[in-house]
């Protein structure tokens, strides 16, 4: 019962927060927007960044909504994006920030949206997050697993660039079995928590 769980809570929130596309509120948190591009709320993004975001996704594939969780539908050079505290789109980008500048100016047909370096893509972050998956759905992993009582949750962040792997017990000792069963990877951060709402 508890390794299921877990991977409700994984999924759930995994598909919430992964969509790539999160609002930054006025504390700096992110808020996810759903696959319709509306946020928990059922509002849509403000104006201009809504549409960009729109325009940069169609330019990885015209069927990126259906495509969203897969690794393989981001390009390298692609960590995530969200719309910052002026309302203005955000796209994250790993490499050289002013010539991806110049490559999504000409994709998304204007200036108007900032450019921040980040250092994993966020393909790389899918890929840890379905490491995670892989783990919390083995059937030979026991319920009791010191891993499987103490996870709470985790998924990609693109504010932060990480994945955020949330232990209800946080110590070394569970922070280094974590890393050698799961996946040990630079693009995870580790938090004490629990999913707000799903707990």
């Amino acid at each position: 019962m508890m390794r299921w769980c877990g991977i409700f809570v994984f999924l759930v929130f995994f598909a919430v927060a992964s969509c790539g596309r999160m609002y930054r509120g006025g504390d700096g948190t992110g808020v996810a927007l759903s696959a319709a591009g509306v946020d928990d709320a059922g509002v849509l993004p403000e104006g201009l960044a809504g549409v960009l975001y729109e325009r940069l996704m169609a330019s990885f594939a015209d069927d990126w909504r259906v495509r969203e969780m897969d690794p393989g539908l981001y390009p390298d050079f692609y960590g995530g994006a969200f719309v910052g505290d002026d309302g203005r789109l955000v796209v994250a980008v790993t490499g050289d920030g002013a010539a991806e500048r110049v490559r999504l100016a000409g994709i998304l047909g204007t200036e108007d949206f900032v450019v921040e370096s980040v250092a994993y893509s966020y393909g790389r972050m899918l890929r840890v997050s379905d490491s995670i998956e892989v783990f919390l759905a083995d059937g030979d992993v026991a319920e009791d697993h010191l891993l499987m009582r103490r996870f709470a949750g985790a998924f990609p962040d693109v504010t932060v660039n990480r994945v955020r792997v949330l232990l209800t017990v946080m110590d070394s000792v569970t922070v280094r079995l974590f890393r050698e069963v799961v996946v040990d990877s630079p693009v995870i951060m580790f938090e004490q928590g629990e999913l707000p709402g799903l707990m």
